[in-house]
This record gives structure tokens, C-alpha cells and sequence, in this order.
């Protein structure tokens, strides 16, 4: 018996060790979550590269910091580009330069630079899963994650500076400046809505919900590249 319950301990302990090996080796992927806008992209959440640039924009001259996570180089300022379409915030352009200007859906579509693009879903769950947020949340809406929000916040170890733009409503009207800051994706929902991201000053998650594309919500561009999948290696 005694002999029995040894070999029963070494047993487990090797099948212990071997799982932890193959965590080990292994980059974790979200094919796990089918409905997972990125599914089958590799991406390691042990640690997070973040490197800082500038770009200038040739069609005003305007300057942006970017900040590559990962494989994805995003502005890491609003968008602000005058275009018809596109709002100053409380109609004031002495907002322009700290928020960055407000676009309506189908406005925002076309609003970045040669080269890049208005992030997409498939940018925000990417970074966000970078960043470390569960892929069974990915395609939640409302709430979703834990410090990710926080993480995109102006001192964050992200790099985004996510700033409170607030949005202009469709009659016309401006909300939540310093309160809250709201991302077009170029993700349409339905006929009438798009997927958006919203970032509160008063938490650290990350919202995700439809809105009517023709609110003024800030852009983040995204400049364009292709994502290795793990059936391209």
C-alpha cells in the first residue's frame, strides 16, 4: 500500500510539472471565445511593450505623440483635424487643442491621415487583451475589464493619455468634458449605431456599447499594419 501511495505522489507531481511546462511555452490565444472579434491573434500579456514617436500630420502640419502596444501604433492624442462634420467642443476652438475635435460616425470614417485609420474593434480588443483584460470580456457591453481603463488614463502605464473630451449629442448640445472620454470605432453596430469605448474619470473600466452615429465622439487613429496570425507562421 505504502509503495502504492508513492508512486500515486511522484505520478502527480509529474503531470503537475508538465501542465506548468506547457503554460510556460505556450502564447496564450482567445480561440477559446469563438464570437472573439480576434480570435486566433497571439498575444502575450506577461508583459507589455510600449515605445513613444511623433508623427506630423502633412495634411495641417499638426504634430501627435503615438505609442506602439504591441503590434498596433495608435495617436496618443484625439484626432484634431477640421473637417466638416467635426465639432469643437462647446463649439469653442480653444478646446481643439487640448481634446482634439468631435466627429460624427460617418465623418470619422475618413478623418485620419494617409497610412492610418479610425481604430477598430478589432484594435481596442486587441490592446485591451494586451493589456490584460479576460477575452470572455472582450464582447461584453457596458463595463468590462478591471484596471484597463485606468492603465489608458493620462500617467498610465499604457501610453495612451486618454483625456475627458466628452461628446456632442445629435440635437447639437456638448456633455462630460473632464468627465468622460468617448471613441468612435469604425465598427458599425446596425443601420443606426456604432460600437464606441467610453472612459470614465471615476473608474478604471473600459465601456463598450452601441451609440447613434450621429453624436460627436473624439477618434483615436491607428496607423495601418497587419497583425501576424498564428496560421501565417
Amino acid at each position: 500500500m505504502k509503495s502504492s501511495l508513492n508512486f500515486l505522489l511522484v505520478l502527480s507531481i509529474t503531470i503537475i510539472m508538465s501542465c506548468d511546462q506547457v503554460n510556460q511555452n505556450t502564447n496564450e490565444t482567445v480561440t477559446e471565445n469563438p464570437s472573439t472579434v480576434i480570435s486566433n491573434v497571439k498575444i502575450d500579456t506577461n508583459e507589455v511593450l510600449v515605445s513613444h514617436n511623433m508623427y506630423k500630420d502633412p495634411r495641417d502640419g499638426k504634430d501627435y505623440k503615438t505609442v506602439t502596444i504591441g503590434e498596433l501604433t495608435w495617436f496618443a492624442e484625439n484626432l484634431n483635424y477640421a473637417m466638416d462634420g467635426s465639432f469643437s467642443y462647446n463649439n469653442s476652438e480653444e478646446n481643439d487643442a487640448k481634446y482634439g475635435r468631435l466627429y460624427k460616425w460617418e465623418v470619422a470614417l475618413n478623418a485620419c491621415p494617409d497610412g492610418w485609420h479610425l481604430s477598430t474593434e478589432y484594435d481596442w480588443q486587441y490592446t485591451e487583451k494586451k493589456l490584460g483584460m479576460d477575452f470572455r470580456e472582450l464582447m461584453y457591453t457596458r463595463n468590462r475589464g478591471t484596471d484597463e481603463g485606468g492603465k489608458m488614463k493620462v500617467g498610465g502605464t499604457s501610453g495612451m493619455e486618454v483625456l475627458y473630451g466628452g461628446w456632442r449629442r445629435k440635437d447639437g448640445t456638448y456633455d462630460a468634458a473632464e468627465e468622460n472620454a468617448a471613441f468612435w470605432t469604425s465598427t458599425e453596430a446596425d443601420m443606426a449605431h456604432a460600437w464606441h469605448r467610453d472612459i470614465d474619470i471615476g473608474d478604471d473600466f473600459i465601456y463598450r456599447s452601441r451609440v447613434v452615429k450621429s453624436y460627436g465622439l473624439s477618434c483615436r487613429c491607428v496607423e495601418n499594419h497587419h497583425v501576424k496570425d498564428e496560421e501565417e507562421e
